[in-house]
C-alpha cells in the first residue's frame, strides 16, 4: 500500500494523506520512484524492478539490452523516468543507465567509460538539459552530462555522496541549481551550474536535516522530504533560511515528491 500526500501549492500548510490500493504486483512492491509519461502511463521503480501501470493492469517489465550481454542487468531501479523529445524514456539501475522505447519495449543500455574503465555502480540520472540535448546523471561519485545523440560525456560536478537530485532552472539566465539529497547523511548538496556548464563543487545546506527528496518551488523555495517530516526552506539574499516544519506526524519517511496539476 502506498501513502500519498496531497496538497495545493498555494496552501502548503494544509495537506491530506490518502492511502491508495493498487493491484498486484504493486501492492507487494517497495516503490521508490513514480513517473508518468505523456501517454498517461505510470511507471513504478524500486529494488525489484520496473512496473508499467495503465490504470487497470500492472505489468512487470524485465530490464535487458540483448546487445549488451557484458553488462550486469540488475533490476534495481535508481531513478524516475525522464522522457525525451522522441518519446523515449531514460532511467537508471545500479550498474547502468537505460533508454527504453515504450512502443517496441526495447532497451538500450549504457555505461560511462573513464580512463579506459567502465563505471559499474551508483548510476542515478535526474535531468535532461533541453538546451544542450544532454542527460545529467550521477555515476560513481561524480555528476556527468551525457549527450543523448552522440554519447559524448563530460564531468559536470562533484564529488557527490547524494542519492537523489533535483534541478531548478533559471530560463532567463540559462543557469541551473542542483540539490542533492544524501539520505543517511545530514545536509543537502547544492551546486550552481553556469550557462557554460563549468565543473563545480557542492555547498552543504540544511545540515540539520537528513533529506530523502527535495523539490524546487521556484528559484527561492525548496520543499524537503526528510526522515522526520516535510519541511520548507526559502532563500533571501542568497542565504537559505532555517527549514520550517510543514508536517512531522507522517508515518515513515518521505520517499517521493511529485507536483501534480
Amino acid at each position: 500500500m502506498l501513502s500519498i500526500i496531497l496538497f495545493p501549492l498555494k496552501t502548503l500548510a494544509q495537506f491530506s494523506v490518502e492511502n491508495v490500493q493498487f493491484p498486484y504486483p504493486l501492492e507487494q512492491e517497495k516503490v521508490d520512484f513514480i513517473s508518468q509519461s505523456k501517454d498517461g502511463i505510470y511507471w513504478f521503480g524500486g529494488v525489484n524492478g520496473l512496473i508499467r501501470f495503465d490504470g487497470i493492469e500492472a505489468r512487470r517489465i524485465i530490464i535487458r539490452d540483448k546487445n549488451k550481454q557484458h553488462i550486469s542487468h540488475d533490476q534495481n531501479v535508481q531513478s524516475s523516468m525522464l522522457e525525451d523529445k522522441d518519446g523515449k524514456l531514460w532511467f537508471s539501475t545500479v550498474s547502468a543507465f537505460h533508454c527504453f522505447d515504450p512502443v517496441s519495449e526495447i532497451f538500450t543500455t549504457h555505461q560511462i567509460k573513464v580512463d579506459g574503465y567502465f563505471v559499474r555502480e551508483d548510476y542515478r540520472h535526474f535531468y535532461i538539459d533541453k538546451t544542450t540535448g544532454e542527460l545529467w546523471l550521477q555515476a560513481g561519485d561524480q555528476i556527468w552530462r551525457w549527450h543523448l545523440k552522440t554519447g559524448d560525456c563530460k564531468k559536470l560536478a562533484g564529488p557527490t555522496s547524494a542519492v537523489h537530485f533535483n534541478v531548478c532552472t533559471d530560463t532567463v539566465k540559462g543557469t541551473h541549481e542542483i540539490y542533492g539529497s544524501r539520505w543517511m547523511r545530514a545536509g543537502i548538496e547544492h551546486y550552481k551550474i553556469d550557462n557554460n556548464r563549468k565543473f563545480t563543487t557542492p555547498n552543504i545546506l540544511a545540515s540539520e536535516l537528513k533529506s530523502i527528496r527535495t523539490f524546487s518551488l521556484g528559484k527561492d523555495s525548496l520543499l524537503v522530504g526528510a526522515r522526520n517530516g516535510l519541511f520548507l526552506t526559502s532563500r533571501t539574499n542568497n542565504t537559505y533560511t532555517k527549514p520550517r516544519t510543514l508536517a512531522n506526524n507522517i508515518k515513515g519517511s518521505i520517499s517521493n515528491i511529485i507536483i501534480g496539476p
